[in-house]
């Protein structure tokens, strides 16, 4: 979602309080993009392991955000400028930190499949290092099958449970 950046404060709270709320209430997680000089907005991006957590946490931001009485006067959608790929990036993997990556026959795996795997449980911040952000198509033409192991134990490394090829 892309939110004006003045209705950040609601969705998050004092220190985070809201956004914990939210996370015990719905299952779902929030993150939110850094700010940017150039933009009047921010991206927000929720995850949750079911569609029923997803759906409850949009259902609850969206209340907040129609909540607020200055919603329509903070919103912008028409720029002359270009953001840099990763910038609305939120530093944030869509699964928790603390969960493993699930593979064990790594060897067995084809490109594809691995490229999915990284791009559904690795840290952001991996897939940022390694290039995997972007076309599939450009990311498999691209990468080897090393250039993706590595990146793969990498995120293992990351995320605490290493392996050696």
């Amino acid at each position: 979602m892309v939110v004006p950046s003045s209705a950040v404060s609601s969705l998050l709270g004092t220190g985070g309080m809201h956004a914990q709320d939210m996370t015990r209430l719905t299952g779902c997680r929030i993150s939110v993009s850094k700010r940017n000089p150039n933009m009047m907005e921010r991206v927000v991006v929720l995850s949750a392991e079911g569609i029923d957590s997803l759906v409850m946490g949009a259902c609850l931001v969206a209340e907040r955000l129609q909540a607020n009485p200055h919603l329509r006067e903070h919103m912008h959608f028409r720029y002359e400028t270009e953001l840099p790929r990763g910038s609305w990036d939120t530093h944030e993997s869509p699964l928790p930190r603390d969960r493993p990556l699930s593979l064990g026959q790594e060897d067995e795996l084809s490109k594809r499949s691995l490229v999915e795997h990284l791009l559904r449980a690795s840290p952001r911040e991996v897939l940022l290092r390694h290039r995997l952000l972007g076309d599939l198509r450009k990311v498999l033409k691209m990468k080897s099958r090393e250039q993706l192991l590595l990146a793969l134990c990498d995120a293992r490394a990351m995320m605490g449970c290493p392996i050696e090829l």
